[in-house]
Order: structure tokens, then sequence, then C-alpha cells
């Protein structure tokens, strides 16, 4: 069963500025132009620790890089610019934001989780993962020691009951506050009664845990874990505090729990329009040319479907929107799945197996990825032969059953938003 525990959190302290100035987005959604935005923000900006100074996102730091970055978090702990807390806590950290003309606010609960292989107890991931990025996390956890960013995962919660003790939680005045450039509102709170502390970990004990972001993070602590015990063989069963990672877990109950999808970019070579690839779609497809002209309203045509599998492609050139549903799932036929597997109802799959696999005209093609729909049009508009992909949001029980079913999403299925920001808390592995 997952075993979340309280533990002292390194924090900034005043001493080192507004932590609207001290934080950062996960590293793995940070571009070029933003590291250096966030750099020229404070010279003691979490993403110094994170990401080295040459930053690429296709590169692998220098080997250099990695004692900079465990020499800086030691001089601010000197400094007194992070400073541990006195007591174990978990910490609370609300974001509040805007979400289709609703304001939501989504519940996270820090802690340290205990690691577990995949498989072996209650804590699932839900898409596979390619190796770079977890070399370079493991680079840096080793020269840090110390958890920098915190994985996000969910529980079900179908009564909704944790959801409303970590909504009760929230009476008290945070421990910090501020609101970013995107008008996102952040709140964090320590629980530190050791009555709610065991409310809540007994609480999530009974719960599977679902990784949404964060798959690299885990599967690298489990590594560092086992290869760190076995230079320690002498320490036993003892607990250490490489036996847990930080961890934000959030209900399946929450209603700030938002899903964006992941739409996609389609170009190609040769005298092929987009009409030509919805006319030979509808050997596979039931297609319905949309009577509409708005981003806006194929937006809400997708937040409307059911269970079936649909995606709306958009055209380029204001030429329109057309919603293609699977009506053969034949074309399903040569796809990586068991026959009854969820993942044959999920649109990023059906759109990757099904319509890009079929059509012959688009072998080869590239395809780019963006969660912001409005880029999708833009990229289709900017170009001759282009096409967008408006995939809709996966929802919690479709995650769920694929991940009961013992399968993973293919990549890119998922955006988890808004993302939880890295500096709120550090968790040392040095000590619990």
């Amino acid at each position: 069963m997952p075993d979340l525990r309280p533990f002292r959190a390194l924090r900034y302290s005043p001493q080192a500025g507004d932590l609207a100035a001290l934080v950062a987005p996960p590293y793995d959604v940070i571009d070029a132009r933003q590291y250096a935005e966030l750099c020229g923000r404070s010279p003691h900006n979490v993403v110094r620790l994170i990401l080295d100074k040459g930053y690429s996102p296709d590169v692998l730091p220098p080997a250099e890089w990695y004692p900079e970055a465990a020499r800086l978090l030691a001089a601010w702990r000197a400094e007194g610019l992070l400073v541990a807390d006195e007591e174990p806590a978990f910490y609370l950290y609300t974001q509040a934001f805007s979400h289709r003309g609703q304001r939501l606010r989504r519940k996270l609960l820090l802690g340290a989780l205990r690691l577990e292989p995949y498989g072996a107890g209650h804590v699932f991931p839900h898409e596979n993962t390619h190796p770079g990025p977890k070399i370079s996390r493991l680079r840096l956890m080793q020269a840090t020691r110390a958890n920098l960013s915190p994985i996000l995962a969910f529980f079900p919660d179908p009564d909704g009951r944790v959801n409303q003790r970590m909504e009760e939680l929230l009476a008290g005045r945070p421990a910090a506050a501020f609101t970013d450039d995107g008008g996102i509102e952040h709140e964090l709170r320590l629980v530190l009664a050791p009555a709610d502390q065991a409310a809540l970990a007994d609480a999530l004990a009974p719960l599977p845990l679902y990784i949404a972001d964060g798959h690299h993070r885990y599967e690298t602590a489990l590594v560092y874990r086992d290869t760190e015990r076995a230079k320690l063989a002498d320490q036993g069963d003892r607990e250490l505090p490489l036996d847990f990672m930080l961890a934000a877990c959030t209900s399946g109950a929450d209603p700030g729990l938002v899903i964006r999808p992941t739409h996609r970019i389609v170009t190609w070579q040769g005298d092929f329009w987009a009409t030509d690839f919805l006319d030979e779609a509808t050997e596979w497809f039931a297609a319905h040319r949309l009577p509409i002209t708005s981003l806006a309203e194929a937006l809400r045509v997708l937040d409307a479907r059911q269970a079936e599998p649909l995606f709306v492609i958009y055209d380029g050139g204001g030429a329109g929107y057309t919603a293609l549903e699977l009506r053969d799932p034949e074309a399903l036929r040569d796809a990586p799945y068991p026959l009854g597997s969820p993942l044959r109802q999920l649109p990023a799959a059906v759109f990757t197996h099904a319509f890009l696999g079929k059509l012959p005209g688009l072998r080869g093609a590239t395809v780019t990825y963006t969660p912001d729909a409005e880029a999708a049009v833009r990229g289709a508009d900017a170009r001759e032969r282009a096409l967008a992909c408006l995939l809709p949001g996966v929802r919690t029980a479709e995650l769920m059953a694929v991940v009961d079913a013992g399968e993973r999403m293919p990549p890119k299925s998922t955006y988890f938003w808004p993302k939880p920001m890295t500096g709120m808390v550090l968790r040392s592995l040095e000590a619990m």
C-alpha cells in the first residue's frame, strides 16, 4: 500500500527573496528562452539547480555541471537561503486557476513516498518513458543527494472523502503565497498536527497511486535507491531517506484535476491536400464536417464526447473543422493492443494507428506536439501541406482503466495542468 509520510522540507527563506522569483516549472517543460528568463528573475532561482547553464533540451549536460549544481545547493543552504523545517510536515499546496470559463483550485498533498517497483505494490505508471532524461536525472540526484522536483500522482477517491479532508485543512493562513505571470495563485500550508498527519496517511494507505507526471523522476529514484543500497550492505532493512521520494498527490475527485490533451500538427511532402486525406479516411472513420467557424466551438464538440474515439481535424487555411469517429475497428487490427484493450478507444492511439498509420500519403509525415490548441491551428495555417489534429482530454476514469488493465498509454496522450512549481519544497536525501 502507498506509504506517504511527513518530512522536513528544505524551503526558501525570506532572505532569498520573493518566492515567485525563485520557483520554476518542472525541468522537462522549460525551453531555452524560458530558462534564460527564469535565471534573470533571481540568482537563486531553482532552475539553476535543475538545468545546466548551457541548457539544450536535446543534449545531456556536461559532466562537470552536476557537481556544480551540488555545490550551489550546498552554498544556498550554508547562506541560509534554503532552510530545513524544524518539524516533519505534510505540505498542502494549492493552485487556483481559470479553465474553460471556470475558476478551479487543485489541492496537492506533498510528502515523502516510499519507493516500490511498478507492479510490486500500489504505485502505477500510465505511460512509457525514454532512457535519456533518466540518465541526467540520476547523475543530478547522485550529486545533490536531494529530490529537487516532486512527481505528480493522483488516487481514486470515489466518495470524495479525502478531497474533503484536504479542503478542510485550507482554513488556516498559508505559509507562502504568490500569483504567477499566468494568473495562477499558488499557496502552501504546513500540516503539522499529528492527528491530521495520521488521518491523511491512513486515508491514502489503501488506495492505488497513479503517476501523472514524473515517471522519469520516479524510475530514477528507484535506480538511485538500489545502487546506493548496494554500497551500504550493512544497513539491512533499516529505513533510509533514499527509500522515499518527494511526491505531490491529488484526489481523483478534486474538480481542479485537469488533464489537457496534447494536440498534433502533421506536415508532409508530396502533392496531397488535407481534403484528400479526409476523403481517404472515410474508409475507416465516420467524417462529419462541423458547421462551426471557431476553435472554441470545436473544443466544445470534443468536451461533449462520451466514450467514443473521436477527434477533430482542422484542414488549415481557414478551411474548417471535421470530426472523425472510428467506425471500423478493423483499422486497429495491427495495433499493438490486445482485443478488448481500453487503448483501442483512446483518441490519441486511434489517431496514430488508424489515421496516420492507414493513409498512404501520410507515411513519413512529421508530427509535432503542443498542449495549446491555438498553436496547433496556427501551425496548420502556416503551411500549405499541414493539418492539425485536436484531441479531447483524457478523463481520469479512462486513464485508470488503461493502468488497471496492465497497459500504458502512448507518449503525449496526457498533459496534466497546471504544473506544480519546482522550488515550493525540496527534500534532502541525507535526513528524514
